[in-house]
């Protein structure tokens, strides 16, 4: 999502959210917005989760 590690949308957040986790938060947030809305709007990410569908056996 971001290609400087200083600006990564985690570090914004951290910047103006105090107390902010990424690892806890993060997954909290995952499991509100839902997978099918992730994969809608990011991509990248939509693709990542391809080439790992294709790769374990059905």
């Amino acid at each position: 999502m971001n290609n400087n590690p200083l600006t990564a949308p985690s570090k914004r957040i951290r910047n103006c959210c105090n107390g902010y986790d990424k690892v806890l938060h993060g997954s909290l947030l995952a499991l509100e917005i839902g997978l099918s809305k992730i994969r809608q709007e990011c991509q990248h990410f939509n693709q990542w989760l391809l080439r790992l569908e294709n790769i374990i056996p059905s």
